[in-house]
């Protein structure tokens, strides 16, 4: 029961390889999965909050007040507040290595605001060595407020 000279490194070459192959790309696939669900919370979390800042404040309260009609009103200024709070909900967009933008729909006959963001994610692991990037959306719809 002796072993041969020869073959004494061979199980840890084997192991090397069976590290770099198998276990290293799995292991940044586990990393690259996890930080896409993560951005996606958070672009969700983002949408999801500009689009109850712009109800809040696309409701024309004083002809709610005076007539008990729901409309919209100051859309610019709607869109700017959306625009603005989803930027600051995403602060860590240059941490994370995202880009993420926000299109919004005022729906005056239904008097709904529609949110629709989209990031764009690199991936950090790539076979063919360039680094594609995966687009992630997040839709949310918010119906106005009034106090």
């Amino acid at each position: 029961m002796h072993k041969n000279v020869r073959e004494g490194g061979s199980s840890l070459a084997w192991t090397a390889v069976f590290l770099i192959t198998v276990l290293l790309p799995l292991m940044l696939l586990v990393i690259d999965g996890a930080r896409l669900l993560y951005i996606r919370g958070r672009l969700q979390t983002a949408a999801d909050a500009a689009c109850e800042a712009a109800a809040w404040e696309a409701g024309d309260r004083i002809e709610y007040i005076d007539t008990g009609q729901t409309r919209l009103a100051n859309d610019g200024y709607v869109v700017e507040v959306a625009q603005n709070t989803f930027a600051s909900t995403l602060d860590e967009r240059s941490r994370m290595a995202f880009s993420a933008g926000l299109a919004v729909t005022l729906d005056g006959a239904s008097h709904q605001i529609l949110c629709s963001a989209s990031a764009e994610v690199p991936i950090l692991f790539s076979a063919v060595g360039v680094a594609p990037q995966v687009v992630i959306h997040a839709n949310t719809i918010a119906a106005l407020h009034f106090r």
